[in-house]
């Protein structure tokens, strides 16, 4: 296959170069054309590297060159009578390029050449007056090319001496600023004209080090300020300040650290508990923990079995207009539902549930509640008579601290014959139960519901315990006071 195709890339690479010299030769002619003999001598010359056994093209360059060089000796020549020593050396670089060994033009490039050095060394001067000292080095190194002629040395001597002299003036006066990286650039123009502005270089470069550990420690200290108090994003800022000083792997770390804690804390607020668990297991990976937040927050926004628990329900004996829930109206009631206002929702202590185990049996409602749990159907308690009822009713939810769903629970009185009245309703966020680990919950008619949350690792979430997972008794509800 290789032996089949080389002709073929031959043939290719023959084309192309037929093509260029084609081109040059052509851009040749319409140069000569116009009498621009320089572009010409350019065209040809190319041209002829191309294809150097073309007689016809030798003949074109020839001319080309013998015109270029004519003309740009000419020029050269009137450009020195006239004193313009950067026509003279231009013209004159490219006749000698020509004719390498021509000794009138030789002299004139050298006497040209010396005249601009002097006259650009003067110049040079004048900019680091001006205090254009980039601009001086350039056009100090460039009249250098120009001439090596005593008097052009002595000229640019003391143009060198002077731009190291404004040199090391500019550079004091940014370090004084704290400039370091521009001090330095200052002092690297006087080097190649002053050796010892070396040592001035490197006092610079430990003063710039000092303070770059200085200014890394001060954004540092901020940075660690500013993460106490959870300021994610200004922290950020400082560390990723104290790394632009001086890179090391604890800045850098304690950067992502609060770039991780900013979207960790969006994905709780957007409900993303995915999102939310990978950025704090990140945040703790790091290790670079102050006040353990990342490890706090971690363990709130896994989401994990918690087991809510009943632990008691307190009724008031009276409807909200004044009627027992059962049995004809009395004043002890009466004073019991006064008792129970008064007490605000304080867990009843002994003595209040001496008070209430007082109050006459044909007054104390049959209390049933209803739990309504997020994916779990409907549970009830069993019935207990009476106003205050200990539980160990238990339902097995998969949450965590952050949960916005809510759990509800319906009390109501169920009687013997079937007839259902709801004494209140009350609920409570999720996450702010297991937050809290508890609650006690209250309602016009409900004086405390008391709640627990524990984990429940290993439990299967929806599982439950004291509990009937049947619906609620839907008789018909009995108008108040009846």
């Amino acid at each position: 296959m290789g032996m089949r195709t080389a002709p073929a890339r031959v043939l290719l690479l023959l084309s192309v170069v037929l093509s260029a010299c084609m081109a040059h030769d052509k851009a040749g002619d319409r140069a000569a054309a116009v009498g621009d003999w320089k572009a010409a001598y350019g065209e040809y010359r190319q041209a002829l590297a191309d294809e150097p056994n073309d007689p016809k093209l030798k003949e074109k360059y020839d001319r080309a060159r013998a015109e270029a060089l004519t003309a740009s000796t000419a020029a050269a020549r009137g450009c020195l009578a006239r004193r313009d020593w950067g026509c003279a050396v231009g013209e004159a670089d490219f006749a000698l390029s020509i004719e390498p060994g021509h000794a009138e033009l030789s002299d004139l490039r050298r006497n040209a050449g010396r005249e601009l050095a002097l006259v650009e060394a003067e110049q040079a001067r004048s900019q680091i007056a001006q205090g254009r000292l980039r601009q001086a080095d350039a056009t100090i190194r460039h009249a250098q090319r120009l001439s090596n002629e005593p008097a052009v040395q002595q000229a640019l001597s003391k143009a060198s001496g002077a731009l190291v002299v404004a040199a090391s003036a500019d550079a004091d006066r940014r370090r004084a600023a704290r400039q370091y990286p521009e001090a330095l650039a200052v002092l690297q123009l006087a080097l190649p004209y002053e050796p010892a502005v070396r040592d001035r270089i490197e006092q610079v470069r430990q003063e710039q080090a000092a303070f770059l550990r200085a200014e890394h420690d001060r954004f540092m200290d901020e940075g660690d300020q500013l993460l106490t108090r959870n300021a994610w994003a200004d922290a950020a800022a400082r560390f990723s300040a104290a790394q632009a000083a001086m890179p090391d792997d604890r800045a850098r770390a304690s950067e992502q650290y609060c770039r991780l804690a900013l979207q960790a804390d969006g994905a709780v607020e957007r409900g993303d508990w995915p999102a939310a668990t990978r950025g704090y297991q990140q945040m703790v990976d790091l290790r670079v923990e102050r006040n353990g937040y990342a490890a706090a927050q971690l363990a709130r926004v896994t989401v994990r079995p918690w087991a809510v628990r009943i632990r008691s329900v307190l009724v008031s004996p009276l409807r909200p207009d004044g009627v027992p829930w059962v049995g004809r109206p009395r004043p002890f009631v009466v004073r019991v539902a006064n008792e129970l206002a008064r007490a605000s929702g304080a867990s009843p202590g002994s003595p209040f549930l001496m008070l209430l185990g007082q109050v006459p049996r044909e007054n104390q409602p049959h209390v049933v509640v209803e739990v309504i749990a997020p994916g779990v159907p409907p549970l009830l308690t069993q019935p207990h008579r009476g106003l205050y009822t200990s539980l160990a009713s238990t339902v097995v939810v998969g949450a965590n601290a952050f949960e916005r769903r809510r759990l509800t629970f319906r009390v109501f009185h169920a009687e013997p014959s079937g007839l259902v009245e709801d004494i209140g309703v009350v609920e409570v966020p999720i996450g702010e139960l297991i937050a809290r680990g508890g609650a006690r919950l209250q309602g016009p008619a409900v004086a405390g519901l008391e709640l627990t949350a524990e984990p429940a690792d290993g439990v299967p979430i929806g599982s439950f315990s004291d509990l009937t997972p049947a619906a609620p008794p839907r008789g018909p509800p009995r108008p108040p006071g009846r």
